[in-house]
């Protein structure tokens, strides 16, 4: 769990998973990628008190609408795949957010890069708990 970097988040223990999960304009997970979420799994498995808030961001590229049935789709890939990993989907919340919120600029590929993301919250957890 060290290895995903958590910050304290408005929701609790959170952890950013950039763009690189999935193919540009897709919701689909890259193949293998379900493997950067193992250890994240296991946690919930071995806490099943524990409570999972999964938001999904886009770049300013394309339309509000389009963006915001996207991050809602990564969000739930990324649900989609816990369960599959055997974590209750009970325990998940999802939320998708389009181009809202960015983080960086959505004038740079770069910025658009760091914009594209999943944000996964353990709902009431301290990241210094992970860190």
């Amino acid at each position: 769990m060290r290895n995903y970097h958590f910050k304290q988040g408005r929701y609790g223990a959170m952890l950013t998973l950039q763009d690189t999960l999935f193919k540009t304009g897709s919701a689909a997970l890259r193949p293998g990628m379900e493997a950067q979420l193992k250890p994240l799994a296991g946690y919930l498995r071995a806490n099943p008190r524990t409570r999972l808030r999964i938001d999904g961001f886009t770049d300013s590229v394309g339309s509000t609408a389009a963006n915001l049935t996207l991050s809602r789709d990564r969000a739930q890939a990324v649900a989609d795949a816990l369960a599959v990993m055997g974590v209750d989907r009970g325990r998940l919340r999802l939320e998708g957010h389009g181009e809202a919120l960015p983080t960086a600029t959505n004038a740079t590929p770069d910025g658009r890069r760091l914009n594209r993301r999943v944000e996964v919250s353990l709902i009431d957890q301290q990241a210094k708990t992970f860190n």
